[in-house]
């Protein structure tokens, strides 16, 4: 079911929704996509490419960490479709805040830092505060941007994908999101945060599913066997939007 699915988007099934997303919605339409959690670029890269038919799509990538946002800058320059997309120095979280990053000293580990002091010994692992990174909900981040509307949004915060979703709370309210991708897994356990806390906080809502190689799996009702920790990602579509067929 491909519970620890979540590596390489290219082959954990994440760019095979994106191009079915692609097309969900007209191409004339100003699509708002949000990377949030973009780490080294790679994915809003592929996010920007898939989306390359829309003319009027514009991207935002998120990432709070210093030198990993110089380095996405870098990624994000080279980049075809540059002119749309739109990196900013800021994570997500329930509110405006500055508060610590939890970094491992070893290079090319940026994918796994966390606003949480990991427990990752049993991996040979340590994350240490590394610096002060600024988070903003993103209700007050759309404002001050001025996103009417969120078409895609993807979450990968290594554990404060919840509270990214509180901090949306107004907008979800009116419904002003279509389509949610977000990580689930080990990080969770160190923000003490469960399956459960997003199925009922989305599912009245959006139609859950865990995305799989070649497919999605709809979640059609909680159950605690799905408390998987373990790295999966998974998709939340409004209910008043038909997803396109694979």
């Amino acid at each position: 079911m491909n519970y620890g699915g979540g590596g390489h988007y290219e082959e954990s099934g994440e760019l095979a929704v994106l191009q079915r997303l692609a097309r969900l919605w007209p191409r004339a339409e100003p699509l708002q996509l949000i990377d949030a959690g973009a780490n080294l670029g790679d994915y809003t890269v592929s996010l920007a490419a898939v989306f390359k038919d829309h003319p009027h799509a514009r991207i935002w990538a998120l990432e709070p960490a210093r030198g990993t946002f110089a380095q996405l800058e870098k990624k994000i320059a080279a980049c075809p479709e540059k002119n749309r997309i739109t990196t900013l120095h800021v994570g997500l979280g329930q509110r405006e805040e500055t508060i610590p990053l939890y970094a491992s000293t070893d290079a090319g580990q940026s994918g796994i830092s966390s606003v949480y002091p990991r427990r990752l010994e049993h991996f040979g692992k340590q994350l240490h505060p590394s610096e002060s990174i600024q988070l903003l909900p993103l209700d007050a981040l759309c404002e001050q941007k001025a996103i009417q509307k969120i078409h895609f949004l993807k979450l990968d915060l290594e554990g404060h994908e919840l509270a990214a979703l509180e901090g949306a709370s107004r907008l979800l309210r009116e419904k002003r999101i279509d389509v949610i991708q977000f990580e689930f897994g080990g990080c969770n356990i160190d923000s003490r945060t469960y399956f459960q806390d997003f199925y009922y906080r989305l599912a009245p809502d959006f139609a859950l599913y865990r995305i799989l190689q070649h497919a999605l799996d709809p979640v059609t009702a909680y159950k605690e066997e799905q408390e998987i920790f373990i790295t999966t990602n998974y998709l939340a579509v409004r209910k008043d939007l038909v997803l396109p067929s694979a």
